[in-house]
């Protein structure tokens, strides 16, 4: 079936103390999470997350670097389809164009 990946616009409560790595890492079902791990280095390096970035805790990063990390959160699941809802807000111009 087709794959629907939804970016919420705002970072749910849960998620402010977990790292930007932990939140996109959280996004793959929990028996992929060993052997697919790797796949969240591979959209982070993509994005160009810089690796200090990484380790981070959501309520520390700035409102365009959340917003990224909800991104790369669908974008790891390697949905068919991405809902954005104001997928701009936040971002730099560099990251938009």
């Amino acid at each position: 079936g087709l794959r629907v990946g939804h970016v919420e616009q705002s970072v749910p409560d849960a998620l402010l103390d977990r790292s930007f790595h932990q939140v996109v890492a959280d996004a793959l079902p929990p028996e992929q999470l060993g052997s697919e791990l790797w796949r969240v280095d591979v959209v982070l390096d993509s994005l160009d997350v810089p690796e200090e970035m990484r380790d981070r805790p959501m309520r520390a990063l700035s409102g365009g670097w959340q917003r990224l990390a909800l991104i790369a959160r669908v974008w790891v699941t390697d949905p068919d389809v991405l809902l954005l809802d104001e997928p701009t807000n936040h971002l730099d111009l560099a990251r938009i164009g």
